[in-house]
């Protein structure tokens, strides 16, 4: 096996456009599966956008959402991480592999 998963850098603000990323990516990538990367750290993007591309990421199948970059939504958005653990991640699961 050459990759383990793949991920797709779905990095716009437009729901709808990142959506139809999401749903191609979820839909060409039974194996190795797409694990969706969501932009956190530009563009202005606010906690609810990134909350609903979560739930269009979750609802599609998704086998996995990446977040970029963990040190930037730590130094300007530590609220997203709360925002996270009260929504999407509430209750948690075996990590993938």
């Amino acid at each position: 096996k050459l990759v383990d998963f793949v991920v797709p850098m779905n990095y716009t603000r437009d729901r709808t456009f990142a959506y139809y990323i999401s749903r191609t990516s979820v839909n060409f990538s039974a194996d190795p599966p797409a694990y969706i990367g969501l932009q956190a750290y530009m563009g202005g993007t606010t906690n609810e956008e990134i909350l609903a591309q979560i739930d269009d990421c979750i609802a599609l199948g998704a086998r996995g959402i990446v977040l970029f970059s963990y040190d930037s939504i730590l130094r300007s958005r530590p609220e997203l991480f709360d925002a996270l653990k009260q929504g999407p991640f509430k209750t948690t699961g075996p990590a993938s592999r």
